[in-house]
């Protein structure tokens, strides 16, 4: 087994289902900013979405 599948299997579910949804979250947006900056658009900083993300998963 690999590193981080070891990391993986040593949390909790709720630890898991945490981190999934943070990640599901982040993947959104982050989708959604390529979209916005391949129309041709301005994108907003990682930094400042990526926050945003965090905070919405875990409210």
């Amino acid at each position: 087994m690999s590193k981080h599948l070891n990391l993986w299997l040593e949390l909790n579910q709720q630890q898991q289902a945490t981190l999934t949804t943070i990640d599901r979250a982040d993947q959104s947006v982050e989708a959604a900013q390529k979209k916005v900056w391949l129309s041709g658009s301005t994108r907003e900083r990682a930094a400042v979405w990526r926050l945003v993300s965090f905070f919405k998963a875990c409210a």
